[in-house]
């Protein structure tokens, strides 16, 4: 084994262990850096080395790289000598700024800000007066337009259900806009207490054209304001009767 091979088979495992370090991996580090070693003396082994043979022993600073125990022994600092830039270490390689810190999220995101151009749009306010858009949600394959009245038994019947149905297709890009028009501290306090999380939007003209004389009210949209129904459906659905339609309009 020469010079040459025994530097750079060190200074490669060095360096995934400073991956993985900067990652927030300290414990695979360590047992990574661990299992390196013995790999590394069998292979001494196997090819008849030792210690009287032509290996040249490189630390880690030898390299560029220096450890730091300040943090639990893992491998966070680099000389300025041999910064992660040096290396090719991008912030995506380990997870944003290298903060051990630092969570990455895998679910998806379907907010968005880009303009709908569909004939269903609308700028209001919600429940809680915070202004309002489809564009803020015109990443969203599915929306459930959902017309309810405070007063309306049904309409606040199936609240929970549909704050069910929220929470369990939200992920797939699905989701509900309750409007309502009247009796704000009614409609508050009906929110409250039903748990509802999905956005409540305050009834303007924009949605006259969308209603049938009746409540509830429902059609579907997709986040440009498409309106994927034929028709509106009139009534409290069930939620099994609900999520049948949902899913048909996910594709699923």
């Amino acid at each position: 084994m020469k010079k040459r091979y025994i530097k750079s088979l060190l200074a490669g495992a060095v360096l995934a262990s400073l991956i993985m370090s900067l990652s927030g991996c300290g414990e695979i580090a360590n047992a990574f850096m661990e299992g390196f070693e013995e790999g590394y003396n069998e292979a001494l082994e196997e090819n008849g080395a030792d210690s009287s043979d032509d290996i040249e022993v490189v630390t880690p600073e030898e390299i560029g790289l220096v450890a730091t125990s300040e943090d639990g022994g893992q491998n966070t600092e680099v000389q300025s000598s041999s910064s992660k830039e040096d290396w090719g270490i991008t912030d995506d390689m380990v997870g944003g700024n290298g903060s051990s810190d630092e969570t990455v999220s895998d679910a998806p995101t379907f907010e968005s800000a880009v303009e709908p151009t569909g004939e269903f749009n609308f700028t209001s306010k919600d429940i809680n007066g915070n202004d309002i858009s489809l564009a803020d949600y015109s990443g969203y394959k599915v929306i459930m337009v959902n017309f309810w009245q405070p007063w309306c038994g049904p309409c606040v019947g199936e609240m929970p259900e549909l704050e069910e149905l929220y929470e369990e297709y939200n992920d797939e890009g699905f989701m509900i806009l309750g409007i309502y028009s009247d009796n704000d501290s009614d409609a508050k306090e009906i929110v409250d207490e039903a748990g509802i999380t999905y956005p409540i939007v305050k009834y303007i003209s924009q949605f006259d054209k969308y209603q049938s004389g009746y409540v509830p009210n429902t059609i579907f949209i997709n986040g440009n304001g498409d309106v994927l129904s034929d028709e509106p459906y009139i009534g409290a659905y069930s939620k099994e009767g609900w999520e049948e339609i949902i899913k048909g309009y996910l594709g699923d």
